[in-house]
Protein backbone atom coordinates (compact mmCIF):
# COMPACT_ATOMS: atom_id res chain seq x y z
CA UNK A 1 0.00 0.00 0.00
CA UNK A 2 1.23 3.74 -0.74
CA UNK A 3 2.86 5.45 2.12
CA UNK A 4 1.10 8.89 3.31
CA UNK A 5 2.48 11.56 4.31
CA UNK A 6 2.75 13.84 7.95
CA UNK A 7 3.67 17.37 9.06
CA UNK A 8 5.14 17.70 12.36
CA UNK A 9 2.66 19.12 15.39
CA UNK A 10 -0.25 18.04 12.78
CA UNK A 11 -2.37 15.02 13.82
CA UNK A 12 -3.16 12.75 10.70
CA UNK A 13 -4.82 9.23 10.32
CA UNK A 14 -2.61 6.56 9.11
CA UNK A 15 -3.90 4.92 6.05
CA UNK A 16 -6.33 2.17 6.43
CA UNK A 17 -4.97 -1.24 5.80
CA UNK A 18 -5.80 -1.98 2.49
CA UNK A 19 -4.41 -6.05 2.63
CA UNK A 20 -5.24 -9.25 3.75
CA UNK A 21 -3.76 -12.36 4.36
CA UNK A 22 -5.24 -16.00 4.31
CA UNK A 23 -6.35 -16.96 7.71
CA UNK A 24 -5.47 -14.17 9.49
CA UNK A 25 -6.59 -11.06 11.08
CA UNK A 26 -4.92 -7.78 10.85
CA UNK A 27 -4.36 -6.59 14.56
CA UNK A 28 -2.50 -2.72 13.85
CA UNK A 29 1.22 -1.76 13.49
CA UNK A 30 4.21 -2.32 14.80
CA UNK A 31 7.30 -0.28 14.94
CA UNK A 32 9.42 -3.39 14.61
CA UNK A 33 9.00 -6.66 12.24
CA UNK A 34 8.59 -8.76 15.19
CA UNK A 35 7.25 -6.12 17.63
CA UNK A 36 3.95 -5.94 19.68
CA UNK A 37 0.97 -3.50 18.01
CA UNK A 38 1.74 -0.07 18.59
CA UNK A 39 -0.66 1.67 16.41
CA UNK A 40 -4.27 0.23 15.42
CA UNK A 41 -5.90 0.59 11.62
CA UNK A 42 -6.80 4.69 10.70
CA UNK A 43 -5.52 5.79 14.22
CA UNK A 44 -4.91 8.86 14.29
CA UNK A 45 -0.79 10.08 14.94
CA UNK A 46 1.66 12.46 15.14
CA UNK A 47 5.05 13.23 15.77
CA UNK A 48 5.94 9.91 15.14
CA UNK A 49 9.66 11.15 14.35
CA UNK A 50 11.20 14.90 15.15
CA UNK A 51 13.35 14.63 12.34
CA UNK A 52 12.32 16.29 9.50
CA UNK A 53 11.69 14.66 6.19
CA UNK A 54 12.22 11.33 7.83
CA UNK A 55 10.72 7.83 7.39
CA UNK A 56 8.77 5.63 9.31
CA UNK A 57 8.15 2.41 8.84
CA UNK A 58 5.13 0.54 10.25
CA UNK A 59 4.83 -3.24 10.09
CA UNK A 60 1.53 -4.75 9.97
CA UNK A 61 0.86 -7.72 12.67
CA UNK A 62 -1.23 -10.41 12.03
CA UNK A 63 -2.79 -12.77 14.20
CA UNK A 64 -3.98 -16.38 12.99
CA UNK A 65 -7.87 -17.39 13.21
CA UNK A 66 -8.58 -19.74 16.00
CA UNK A 67 -11.94 -21.72 14.87
CA UNK A 68 -13.94 -23.69 16.84
CA UNK A 69 -14.18 -27.63 16.95
CA UNK A 70 -17.73 -28.71 18.01
CA UNK A 71 -17.94 -31.98 19.63
CA UNK A 72 -21.24 -34.13 19.15
CA UNK A 73 -22.80 -37.30 19.88
CA UNK A 74 -21.31 -37.33 24.08
CA UNK A 75 -22.71 -37.99 27.11
CA UNK A 76 -22.95 -36.25 30.26
CA UNK A 77 -19.17 -36.82 31.82
CA UNK A 78 -17.29 -36.89 28.42
CA UNK A 79 -15.31 -34.64 28.05
CA UNK A 80 -13.12 -33.35 25.05
CA UNK A 81 -10.21 -31.02 24.81
CA UNK A 82 -9.18 -28.60 22.84
CA UNK A 83 -11.95 -26.67 22.36
CA UNK A 84 -10.30 -24.79 19.22
CA UNK A 85 -7.93 -24.79 16.80
CA UNK A 86 -5.59 -21.92 15.30
CA UNK A 87 -4.90 -21.69 11.24
CA UNK A 88 -1.02 -22.70 10.57
CA UNK A 89 -1.23 -25.01 13.07
CA UNK A 90 -4.17 -26.89 13.29
CA UNK A 91 -4.13 -30.59 14.81
CA UNK A 92 -1.51 -33.08 13.82
CA UNK A 93 -4.01 -36.12 15.67
CA UNK A 94 -7.74 -35.95 16.88
CA UNK A 95 -8.33 -35.81 20.74
CA UNK A 96 -9.20 -38.84 22.73
CA UNK A 97 -12.58 -38.69 25.27
CA UNK A 98 -12.37 -38.57 29.06
CA UNK A 99 -14.98 -39.83 31.60
CA UNK A 100 -15.27 -38.04 34.58
CA UNK A 101 -16.15 -39.73 37.65
CA UNK A 102 -18.67 -39.02 40.41
CA UNK A 103 -15.95 -37.16 42.17
CA UNK A 104 -15.17 -35.33 39.06
CA UNK A 105 -11.45 -36.60 38.67
CA UNK A 106 -11.00 -37.73 35.15
CA UNK A 107 -10.31 -41.78 34.60
CA UNK A 108 -8.84 -43.10 31.81
CA UNK A 109 -9.70 -42.56 28.24
CA UNK A 110 -13.26 -43.68 27.04
CA UNK A 111 -13.16 -47.61 26.12
CA UNK A 112 -13.97 -48.98 22.81
CA UNK A 113 -13.62 -45.17 21.17
CA UNK A 114 -13.21 -45.89 17.38
CA UNK A 115 -12.85 -42.26 16.20
CA UNK A 116 -14.02 -38.57 15.18
CA UNK A 117 -16.25 -38.63 11.74
CA UNK A 118 -17.95 -35.57 9.52
CA UNK A 119 -21.16 -36.66 9.90
CA UNK A 120 -23.11 -38.90 12.11
CA UNK A 121 -23.49 -42.23 9.67
CA UNK A 122 -19.78 -41.97 10.55
CA UNK A 123 -18.67 -42.52 6.75
CA UNK A 124 -16.11 -40.02 6.86
CA UNK A 125 -13.26 -40.35 9.63
CA UNK A 126 -11.13 -37.32 10.28
CA UNK A 127 -7.62 -37.96 12.11
CA UNK A 128 -6.20 -34.67 11.99
CA UNK A 129 -7.44 -30.81 11.32
CA UNK A 130 -4.63 -29.81 8.69
CA UNK A 131 -2.82 -25.94 8.75
CA UNK A 132 -4.50 -24.77 6.12
CA UNK A 133 -8.18 -25.72 7.50
CA UNK A 134 -10.09 -22.55 8.26
CA UNK A 135 -13.80 -22.40 9.97
CA UNK A 136 -15.39 -23.96 12.70
CA UNK A 137 -15.44 -27.90 12.33
CA UNK A 138 -18.28 -30.11 13.63
CA UNK A 139 -16.82 -33.79 14.30
CA UNK A 140 -18.98 -36.55 15.65
CA UNK A 141 -18.02 -39.31 18.19
CA UNK A 142 -18.24 -42.85 17.34
CA UNK A 143 -18.04 -45.22 20.37
CA UNK A 144 -19.79 -48.23 22.27
CA UNK A 145 -20.91 -47.38 26.03
CA UNK A 146 -20.08 -49.91 28.13
CA UNK A 147 -22.58 -50.75 30.42
CA UNK A 148 -21.35 -53.87 32.51
CA UNK A 149 -21.15 -57.14 32.28
CA UNK A 150 -20.33 -61.08 34.33
CA UNK A 151 -17.25 -63.10 34.25
CA UNK A 152 -17.59 -66.46 35.35
CA UNK A 153 -14.35 -68.43 35.31
CA UNK A 154 -15.14 -71.59 37.25
CA UNK A 155 -17.74 -74.35 36.02
CA UNK A 156 -21.57 -73.85 35.99
CA UNK A 157 -23.73 -76.82 35.82
CA UNK A 158 -27.16 -76.39 34.14
CA UNK A 159 -29.54 -79.76 34.84
CA UNK A 160 -32.89 -80.91 33.34
CA UNK A 161 -34.67 -83.46 35.86
CA UNK A 162 -36.98 -84.54 33.76
CA UNK A 163 -38.86 -83.63 30.80
CA UNK A 164 -38.04 -80.09 30.22
CA UNK A 165 -38.06 -78.51 33.55
CA UNK A 166 -37.67 -74.82 33.73
CA UNK A 167 -34.47 -73.23 33.40
CA UNK A 168 -32.05 -73.55 36.16
CA UNK A 169 -29.70 -70.51 35.98
CA UNK A 170 -29.58 -67.12 34.91
CA UNK A 171 -27.86 -63.78 34.74
CA UNK A 172 -29.31 -60.58 35.15
CA UNK A 173 -28.59 -57.84 32.29
CA UNK A 174 -28.74 -54.55 33.72
CA UNK A 175 -29.35 -51.58 31.45
CA UNK A 176 -29.19 -49.06 34.02
CA UNK A 177 -32.21 -46.90 33.07
CA UNK A 178 -30.61 -43.55 33.68
CA UNK A 179 -28.63 -44.11 30.33
CA UNK A 180 -31.82 -44.12 28.29
CA UNK A 181 -32.61 -40.22 28.86
CA UNK A 182 -28.86 -39.49 28.73
CA UNK A 183 -28.21 -40.59 25.39
CA UNK A 184 -31.29 -39.08 23.94
CA UNK A 185 -29.08 -36.34 21.58
CA UNK A 186 -26.41 -38.99 20.70
CA UNK A 187 -26.58 -41.38 17.43
CA UNK A 188 -26.28 -44.24 20.39
CA UNK A 189 -29.39 -47.41 18.56
CA UNK A 190 -28.31 -50.20 19.58
CA UNK A 191 -27.98 -52.53 22.65
CA UNK A 192 -25.42 -55.08 21.94
CA UNK A 193 -24.69 -57.77 24.66
CA UNK A 194 -21.13 -60.53 23.72
CA UNK A 195 -21.04 -63.83 25.08
CA UNK A 196 -18.29 -66.31 25.05
CA UNK A 197 -18.39 -69.75 27.29
CA UNK A 198 -17.10 -73.39 26.75
CA UNK A 199 -19.69 -75.90 26.46
CA UNK A 200 -19.96 -79.61 27.37
CA UNK A 201 -22.23 -82.20 27.78
CA UNK A 202 -22.62 -84.87 30.33
CA UNK A 203 -25.54 -86.61 29.13
CA UNK A 204 -28.06 -86.68 25.86
CA UNK A 205 -30.22 -83.69 24.97
CA UNK A 206 -29.33 -80.25 23.94
CA UNK A 207 -28.76 -76.49 25.64
CA UNK A 208 -31.16 -73.34 25.22
CA UNK A 209 -29.86 -69.82 25.63
CA UNK A 210 -32.63 -67.41 26.01
CA UNK A 211 -32.82 -63.23 26.56
CA UNK A 212 -36.28 -62.56 28.29
CA UNK A 213 -37.57 -58.86 29.11
CA UNK A 214 -39.78 -59.98 32.29
CA UNK A 215 -41.83 -62.84 30.56
CA UNK A 216 -41.38 -62.14 27.03
CA UNK A 217 -38.92 -64.03 24.78
CA UNK A 218 -36.77 -61.85 22.73
CA UNK A 219 -34.32 -64.45 21.60
CA UNK A 220 -32.96 -67.98 21.73
CA UNK A 221 -30.42 -70.25 20.30
CA UNK A 222 -30.57 -73.95 20.93
CA UNK A 223 -27.35 -76.06 20.92
CA UNK A 224 -27.44 -79.33 19.95
CA UNK A 225 -24.27 -81.79 19.58
CA UNK A 226 -26.84 -84.85 18.58
CA UNK A 227 -28.68 -87.85 20.62
CA UNK A 228 -26.41 -89.88 22.61
CA UNK A 229 -23.16 -87.43 22.14
CA UNK A 230 -21.33 -87.49 25.50
CA UNK A 231 -18.65 -84.70 25.56
CA UNK A 232 -15.51 -84.74 27.40
CA UNK A 233 -13.34 -81.62 26.28
CA UNK A 234 -15.86 -77.98 25.99
CA UNK A 235 -16.44 -76.82 22.15
CA UNK A 236 -15.99 -72.88 22.21
CA UNK A 237 -19.09 -70.82 21.93
CA UNK A 238 -19.50 -66.84 20.70
CA UNK A 239 -23.15 -65.03 20.07
CA UNK A 240 -24.25 -61.60 19.42
CA UNK A 241 -27.41 -59.45 20.24
CA UNK A 242 -28.50 -56.47 18.97
CA UNK A 243 -31.80 -54.72 19.23
CA UNK A 244 -32.86 -51.51 18.95
CA UNK A 245 -32.30 -49.17 21.82
CA UNK A 246 -35.88 -47.59 21.20
CA UNK A 247 -38.04 -50.67 21.45
CA UNK A 248 -36.70 -51.37 25.11
CA UNK A 249 -36.01 -47.75 26.38
CA UNK A 250 -38.28 -47.97 29.40
CA UNK A 251 -36.84 -51.59 30.31
CA UNK A 252 -34.39 -51.48 33.56
CA UNK A 253 -33.26 -54.87 32.92
CA UNK A 254 -33.33 -58.49 30.99
CA UNK A 255 -32.72 -61.63 31.46
CA UNK A 256 -30.35 -64.15 30.39
CA UNK A 257 -31.49 -67.77 31.37
CA UNK A 258 -29.81 -70.85 30.78
CA UNK A 259 -31.87 -74.13 29.79
CA UNK A 260 -30.83 -77.85 29.68
CA UNK A 261 -33.59 -80.06 27.85
CA UNK A 262 -33.59 -84.12 27.44
CA UNK A 263 -36.16 -87.04 26.82
CA UNK A 264 -35.18 -88.44 29.99
CA UNK A 265 -33.27 -85.34 31.18
CA UNK A 266 -30.11 -83.69 30.27
CA UNK A 267 -27.11 -81.91 32.11
CA UNK A 268 -24.23 -79.71 30.81
CA UNK A 269 -21.73 -77.58 31.70
CA UNK A 270 -20.06 -74.38 30.79
CA UNK A 271 -17.14 -72.52 31.86
CA UNK A 272 -15.05 -69.16 31.34
CA UNK A 273 -18.66 -67.18 30.87
CA UNK A 274 -18.12 -63.93 29.33
CA UNK A 275 -21.24 -61.09 28.92
CA UNK A 276 -20.69 -57.76 27.99
CA UNK A 277 -22.85 -55.33 27.51
CA UNK A 278 -23.33 -52.09 25.25
CA UNK A 279 -25.09 -48.99 23.72
CA UNK A 280 -24.07 -48.87 20.77
CA UNK A 281 -23.82 -46.83 16.86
Amino acid sequence: MASSSHTYNEPKNLSWNLYSKTGCDFKGWATTSTGSVVYSDGQSVENLTEKNLSAVTLYAVWQPKTYNIIYKNLMSGMEVYPKTYTYGVGLTSMPVIFVKTGTGQNKTELEDFYGWYTNSSFTSRVYSISKTQMGDITVYAKYDLYLGGEHFSGTQTVTDGFLDNQPSFNVPILLKKNFYDEIKDTTLKKIKIELSMNIWEESDGYQDLYLFNGDTQIWKQTIEHGAGYKETTPSEYTFVIELNIADYRTVDWMQLTFGAHGAFGDTWKFSDFKMSVYFTN
